[in-house]
C-alpha cells in the first residue's frame, strides 16, 4: 500500500534566475537561441540518420539515441524557464514539479550511461575492426540502448517516489529556476537524511580522523616498528621474487603458478594498504588520516582481502583438478578458465567492497574523531557515525561473514577431496610430502579466514574492538609474508627457477 502524502502545498514558487527585468530579457534571448539550435541540430541529425541507409550502423544508432535524449532532456527545463523569464508568476504544481524531477533525472542519467555504451562501441571498432559488425550486432545495440533507458528510469524512479512521499507543509518557494531534488528537500517538513544519502550528499563535519594506534608506550612502539618493518620487507622481497621468477621462467607458465603470481601481487597490494601508514604512526605522535584517505583505505583493504580469500578457493580447485584429473588438467584448467577465475575473484571482491564503501561514505560523522584501531576499518568507524548504523553492521556481518565462511568451506572441501586422492598414492614418501604441502596451505587459509570470521561475524562492542585490533595484526601483516614461504619457496619448481635465474645473473 502506497503511503499517503500529507503535503498541504499544492503549488511551488520558483525563485528563478534573476529579478532584474533587463537581465531577464537578455537571458531569455540567449536561452531561446541555444534551445533553438539544440532542437534544430539534433532533429537534423536524427533525420539524416533515418533517411541515409549508409548511416545505419551501430555508431549512428547510438548518436540517434543521444540526439533524441538531448532534445527531451533540454525540453524538460528550457520551455518552463523561458516562460518564467517573461512572467511574474513563476509557479509550478506539485505534480508538475515531481514530473519535472523524474524526467530530468531519468533522461540525464540515461545520457550519462549512454556515453559509456558509445565509448565501448568506439573501442570495439578500433580494437576489432574485422569483427566489429559481428560483435556490435543490432541485438546488442538495442540491448545497450534500452538498458541505458531502463537504468536511468529506475534510478530516477527511486528518487521520485521517495521525494513524492515527503510531506511539504510550507514554505513553498524553491530556491531554483526549475524543480530539482536538493532545493525541494529543503522545504520538506520531515527528516530527509535518507534522500540526501541516496543523492550521495555527505553531511560529515569531520575532515580528519585520529587513529588510536597499537600502543602509546614508546619502547613497545620501537619494538613493534622493527618487527613489522622486517616482516613487511620480507613480504615485499618474497612476493616480488615469486612474481619475477614466474614471469621469467617459461616452465612456470602453467595454471598453478599463474594463481601464485596473482596471490603474490594481491599480497603486496593488500599489506601496502595498511602497513606503511602503521609504520609511520608508530614513529609519530600525530596519527591522523583524512576522511577520503580513510574511506579509500577501507575500500582497498576489503577489496584486496576478499579477493584473496576467494583466490584461495580458486587455487584449491586448481590443485584438486591437478590431482584428480592429471591427464585432463591442461584442458580443464585452460588459460580462459584461469583468467575467468582470477578476474571473477577481483570483480566480486571489488563489488563486495564497493557496497560497504558507498554505504559508509554516505554516513554523517559529527564527532568524536578518534578511531579505536591502527587503521581505518568498518566496525570502529561506524562507532563514530552520528546516525543509525544497524544496516551497515547487518551487511558487514551478513555479507562479509557469509563470503568468508563460504570461501573457507569451499577451500576445505577441495582439500578433503585432495586428501582422499592422496590416500590412494602407494608411495609413502610422496604421500607425506603432499600432505605436508596441503597442511601448510590450509594453515595459511585458516590464518587469514579464521581471523576475518572472528572479526566480522561477532557483534560489535568496545571490548570486541580491542580484540579486533589485536587480531588485525595477524591478518594484515603475517599472511602476506608467510604465503611466499608456504606456497612457493618450498616448491621444487620455484627453487629450480631461482637457481637458473641466479646462474644467469652470475655468469652475465
Amino acid at each position: 500500500m502506497v503511503p499517503e502524502n500529507k503535503t498541504s502545498v499544492s503549488d511551488f514558487v520558483l525563485l528563478g534566475l534573476t529579478d532584474h527585468t533587463r537581465l531577464q530579457i537578455i537571458l531569455f534571448l540567449c536561452v531561446l537561441i541555444i534551445y533553438s539550435l539544440n532542437l534544430t541540430g539534433n532533429f537534423l541529425i536524427m533525420l539524416l540518420i533515418i533517411s541515409d541507409s549508409t548511416l545505419h550502423i551501430p555508431m549512428y544508432l547510438f548518436l540517434w539515441n543521444l540526439a533524441f535524449i538531448d532534445i527531451c532532456y533540454s525540453s524538460v527545463v528550457a520551455p518552463k524557464m523561458l516562460s518564467d523569464l517573461l512572467s511574474t508568476k513563476r509557479t509550478i504544481s506539485f505534480t508538475g514539479c515531481i514530473l519535472q524531477i523524474h524526467f530530468l533525472h531519468f533522461l540525464g542519467s540515461s545520457e550519462a550511461i549512454l556515453f559509456s555504451a558509445m565509448s565501448y562501441d568506439r573501442y570495439v571498432a578500433i580494437q576489432n575492426p574485422l569483427r566489429y559488425s559481428s560483435i556490435m550486432n543490432i541485438r546488442l545495440c538495442l540491448q545497450l540502448s534500452l538498458g541505458c533507458l531502463m537504468l536511468g528510469f529506475l534510478h530516477s524512479l527511486l528518487h521520485t517516489v521517495l521525494t513524492a512521499k515527503l510531506p511539504f507543509c510550507g514554505p513553498d518557494v524553491i530556491n531554483h529556476f526549475f524543480c530539482d531534488i536538493k532545493p525541494l528537500l529543503k522545504l520538506a517538513c520531515t527528516d530527509t537524511s535518507l534522500n540526501l544519502h541516496l543523492l550521495n550528499e555527505n553531511k560529515t563535519s569531520v575532515s580528519d580522523f585520529v587513529l588510536l594506534g597499537l600502543t602509546d608506550q614508546t619502547r613497545l612502539q620501537i619494538i613493534l616498528f622493527v618487527c613489522i618493518l622486517i616482516i613487511y620487507l620480507l613480504n615485499l622481497t618474497g612476493n616480488f621474487l615469486i612474481m619475477l621468477l614466474i614471469i621469467s621462467d617459461p616452465t612456470l607458465h602453467i595454471p598453478m603458478y599463474f594463481f601464485l603470481w596473482n596471490l603474490a601481487f594481491i599480497d603486496i597490494c593488500y599489506s601496502s594498504v595498511v602497513v606503511p601508514k602503521m609504520l609511520s604512526d608508530l614513529l609519530s605522535t600525530k596519527r591522523t588520516i583524512s576522511f577520503i584517505g580513510c574511506i579509500s583505505q577501507i575500500h582497498f583493504f576489503h577489496f584486496l582481502g576478499s579477493s584473496e580469500v576467494m583466490l584461495f578457493s580458486a587455487m584449491s580447485y586448481d590443485r584438486y583438478v591437478a590431482i584428480q584429473n592429471p591427464l585432463r588438467y591442461s584442458s580443464i584448467m585452460n588459460i580462459r578458465l584461469c583468467l575467468q577465475l582470477s578476474l571473477g575473484c577481483l570483480m566480486l571482491g571489488f563489488f563486495h567492497s564497493l557496497l560497504h564503501t558507498l554505504l559508509i561514505a554516505k554516513l554523517p560523522f559529527c564527532g568524536p574523531d578518534v578511531i579505536n584501531h591502527f587503521f581505518c576499518d568498518i566496525k570502529p568507524l561506524l562507532k563514530l557515525a552520528c546516525t543509525d548504523t544497524s544496516l551497515n553492521l547487518h551487511l558487514l556481518n551478513g555479507i562479509t561473514g557469509t563470503l568468508t565462511v563460504i570461501t573457507l568451506f569451499l577451500t576445505i572441501l577441495s582439500y578433503i577431496f585432495i586428501s582422499r586422492c592422496l590416500m590412494k598414492i602407494t608411495n609413502t614418501e610422496g604421500r607425506k610430502r603432499a600432505f605436508a604441502i596441503c597442511s601448510a596451505h590450509l594453515t595459511a587459509v585458516l590464518l587469514l579466514n579464521g581471523t576475518a570470521i572472528f572479526t566480522y561475524i561477532r557483534p560489535s562492542s568496545q571490548s570486541s574492538l580491542d580484540q579486533d585490533r589485536a587480531a588485525a595484526v595477524f591478518y594484515t601483516v603475517l599472511p602476506p609474508a608467510l604465503n611466499p614461504i608456504i606456497y612457493s619457496l618450498r616448491n621444487k619448481d620455484i627453487k629450480k627457477a631461482m637457481r637458473t635465474m641466479t646462474r644467469k645473473w652470475f655468469f652475465s
